[in-house]
């Protein structure tokens, strides 16, 4: 935390959590509460970004991966104990199978720390800005698809977009915001928003087809041992614009960056689709 800081103590945080998606686990049904079980056995996988200089962390966040496995996941739940006449109440437990590091852009993969490994590899496959440009652009009149994997919360004008409201230019000014707050705080070369032309521009692009909509979701937490709401829009909205250039390099970097309120712990998770283009997997 920064008290100089003009957005007050806090500073963007210099990573992002893809949390496990809605279509793992097992849906659980509880009053208006939708929860995911996981069975034993049944795979758990989630990702991690780390920006710029937040690579010298990289240490911590092996640890912090370990310490799951002692610590457990989930909320509290009793389970049969053999020998014992009343349930123990617990986390679920898990084990630490693999860490991978990998390049969404290039496809690039390196294995960092796999079962019964005793030494830690830093990962290599960094997504830089130079490949950026290596993207294919998307011809003029274009049509490009958003997908929000998880439920993405923007505001503007004080009131949360709900999914008839969607428009371009803010989602696309929050995006700018947040990289050029993330590249003030963590980069040698910070992103200067100075020129107006690309938000002018953004008011151009037209949503073609609609099918987001309003994920009501609950979040608990241990520490205050209370709920909070999280939910957001969900779903795919299409887009169409005279030029894709001037937005392409900042929504190939939303990916990894995400956008909205509390983008830092997973919402939203936003891959780019080009029906009928080619695209670089992602």
């Amino acid at each position: 935390m920064r008290p100089e800081n003009e957005r007050g103590r806090d500073v963007p945080r210099p990573f992002t959590i893809q949390p496990p998606l809605p279509a793992s686990g097992r849906p659980v049904e509880r009053g208006d509460h939708l929860f995911f079980r996981y069975e034993a056995g049944e795979p758990l996988e989630f990702g991690l970004t780390l920006y710029a200089h937040a690579m010298q962390l990289f240490p911590y966040v092996v640890l912090a991966a370990a310490e799951m496995e002692r610590g457990g996941l989930g909320r509290r739940l009793p389970r049969e104990a053999p020998g014992r006449p009343d349930p123990v109440w617990g986390r679920g437990t898990l084990t630490l199978r693999e860490i991978w590091a990998e390049n969404p852009l290039t496809g690039a993969r390196q294995p960092i720390l796999r079962s019964g490994d005793r030494m830690v590899h830093v990962p290599d496959v960094p997504i830089t800005h130079a490949q950026i440009p290596a993207m294919p652009v998307p011809p003029p009149e274009a049509v490009v698809v958003l997908r929000f994997l998880t439920p993405t919360r923007l505001i503007q004008g004080g009131a949360l977009v709900k999914p008839d409201r969607f428009a371009f230019r803010p989602f696309f000014q929050r995006l700018m915001e947040r990289l050029e707050a993330l590249t003030r705080h963590f980069s040698d070369t910070p992103l200067v928003l100075d020129d107006p032309r690309g938000l002018i521009a953004a008011e151009r692009v037209r949503v073609v087809e609609n099918d987001l909509r309003w994920a009501e979701v609950w979040s608990y937490s241990t520490r205050r041992q209370r709920e909070s709401p999280i939910s957001g829009l969900l779903g795919a909205i299409a887009l169409r614009a005279e030029e894709w250039s001037p937005f392409w390099p900042s929504l190939l970097w939303g990916q990894f960056t995400h956008v909205g309120k509390d983008a830092v712990i997973g919402k939203p998770s936003t891959p780019i689709h080009l029906p009928d283009l080619p695209c670089a997997p992602l």
